[in-house]
């Protein structure tokens, strides 16, 4: 998993109650474009949550992710090993990774202990650089 990974990303915020669109001028009877590409990695942030260290929106990333046709990294709220545990037994849905930043910032756990644990699942973890 050290390989770097070269597929474009297209990333989607939500509040945890509106989606936000990812291509502001498509009519809503478009396909998005970003579903006409085969290797799209998508980034789903609740950002009512990204930084809280409150805990993932589980439901919502798994719904999203069940909901398109391409892997999900999911970010915002992650505060522990167990955060990453949780989206890491959805990869079968379509969680594939996972961002992390100020639990790391804050020395809730390290890196090292996060990637023995994506590890561990077979997922992606990316640190997300201040």
């Amino acid at each position: 998993m050290a390989e770097e990974n070269k597929n474009p990303e297209v990333d989607l915020d939500t509040d945890g109650v509106n989606e936000q669109t990812v291509e502001v001028n498509e009519q809503p009877t478009e396909t998005p474009e970003f579903e006409k590409k085969e290797d799209v990695d998508l980034g789903y942030t609740d950002i009512t949550k990204d930084g809280t260290l409150k805990g993932v929106s589980l439901d919502q990333t798994v719904n999203f992710a069940k909901s398109i046709s391409h892997p999900v990294i999911a970010s915002g709220g992650v505060a522990s090993l167990n955060d990453i545990s949780i989206l890491a037994k959805e990869s079968l849905n379509g969680v594939q990774g996972v961002i992390i930043g100020r639990a790391l910032y804050d020395k809730k756990f390290t890196f090292s202990d996060a990637l023995q644990k994506t590890k561990q699942f077979k997922i992606w973890c990316f640190l997300l650089e201040s």
